[in-house]
């Protein structure tokens, strides 16, 4: 499946550099950031890696972070980390990460308080999504409420920088975007894409939210909530069909020191039958985790904390 994969993301770059959702598409920032991850643990692809890290500097708005796709001109929060930590894991660290790091940084806030919240509050029902809005974490476009998800690109990214940016501010930062997403952890363990509970009913986890999470907060093994969500990631990928929830859970598990073998195998039964739908991005992580299987885990920090 590995020469497959790499000969399928090869063939389908775009002129531009980049790589669309599917081929022949528009490029889009996401699917290249992931593409650029796999391609630079792969070798004998050197003129296709440079072009498309060649794209994502390019494409880097005066604010530090990066736009959605190429016709797009705002800013993208969620995307800017996560381009940054691609750019900086075949790169290195240059003036680019820079720029990345400090608008990741700028983009750290609080949950808004809308109208909503605002009017439960003032009837006397508290805070219907039971989340602690001192906590501050990522948003998906600025000025919204912070999401589990986002907050996850940013942890990864900035704990990859730390070391090579020290400041107080930075570790702050972490720590409470770290307490925000234990604070969103469901009551079974896992995380949903949203809130753990909503108008005082328990919600549900996901494969896909639980391993992002896992992978961001992979320094706390023994916590209970990470036991927890790793129990139920476990059980839930068993009856799992989606290849990109697969994906992220064949990293996260990795990471971990768990048996995931049979995700291996779901990934190559899934792929000899559909071809991922010839999804990049799905494509680009499978690869990822196939390097990781390797022992070339790309998400994977070093330090362990208890």
């Amino acid at each position: 499946m590995k020469e497959r994969l790499l000969s399928f993301l090869c063939e389908n770059q775009n002129p531009d550099g980049g790589w669309g959702y599917f081929p022949h598409k528009q490029s889009a920032l996401e699917p290249t950031a992931y593409v650029v991850m796999a391609l630079g643990q792969a070798s004998g692809h050197d003129e296709i890696l440079q072009n498309a890290v060649g794209f994502l500097k390019a494409r880097q708005t005066a604010e530090g972070g990066w736009p959605i796709n190429t016709t797009d001109t705002e800013t993208a929060v969620w995307v800017s980390p996560l381009v940054g930590l691609s750019v900086l894991t075949t790169s290195g660290f240059d003036s680019s990460c820079q720029s990345a790091f400090a608008f990741v940084l700028k983009t750290f806030g609080k949950m808004p308080k809308n109208w909503l919240l605002h009017l439960s509050e003032w009837l006397g029902y508290g805070n219907p999504a039971n989340v602690n809005t001192n906590l501050g974490g990522w948003a998906w476009n600025p000025g919204t409420a912070t999401w589990v998800e986002p907050t996850c690109y940013a942890l990864l990214f900035l704990k990859r920088l730390q070391g090579k940016l020290p400041g107080e501010k930075v570790a702050v930062a972490i720590s409470e975007a770290e307490a925000m997403v234990y604070d969103r952890t469901c009551k079974s363990g896992g995380w949903n894409y949203g809130n753990a509970q909503v108008l005082g009913e328990e919600l549900r986890p996901y494969p896909l939210t639980t391993s992002l999470a896992l992978i961001a907060l992979q320094e706390y093994p023994s916590r209970i909530e990470n036991q927890k969500s790793l129990a139920y990631l476990k059980q839930a990928i068993v009856v799992e069909k989606s290849a990109l929830s697969l994906c992220f859970a064949g990293l996260c598990l990795d990471i971990y020191l768990q048996e995931w073998q049979n995700v291996f195998k779901q990934l190559d039964d899934i792929y000899r039958e559909t071809q991922f739908m010839q999804s990049i991005k799905t494509a680009a992580l499978a690869l990822l985790v196939g390097q990781a299987h390797q022992g070339r885990n790309i998400l994977k920090h070093r330090s362990v904390r208890t």
